[in-house]
């Protein structure tokens, strides 16, 4: 997505979407095997709470944040043409470029070439 946004490719995005569709409909695959399944993993072993926070931290909490990105890349690709690619490929200058930094040792041993 990263590289999408920042040359405004549209193309790019298209593949972001759908690729990010998919693991939406994968996570939700997986919960809903999980409710199928879950009288089955009852007799399993283990306690239904461990199940339930596996499946929270597994499923559901990398779904919503692939929904929340999606959402997030929808309103930059709605901003894409209004001339905010330039404050996306930013390149500030280093530190050194900034500050033109000489300690004491520099002064006292100039080079005599």
């Amino acid at each position: 997505m990263i590289e999408g946004v920042r040359n405004e490719s549209k193309c790019k995005m298209i593949f972001f979407y759908l690729s990010s569709f998919a693991l939406c409909v994968f996570h939700i695959y997986v919960f809903i095997e999980f409710l199928v399944n879950i009288k089955f993993l009852r007799v399993v072993g283990g306690s239904i709470g461990m199940k339930i926070t596996y499946i929270i931290c597994m499923v559901i909490v990398p779904f919503l944040l692939t929904v929340i990105t999606i959402i997030n890349s929808i309103i930059c690709h709605r901003n894409f043409g209004k001339g905010l690619k330039i404050y996306l490929n930013y390149d500030p200058r280093t530190f050194k470029e900034l500050i033109r930094y000489t300690d004491d040792l520099d002064q006292c041993y100039k080079d005599d070439d």
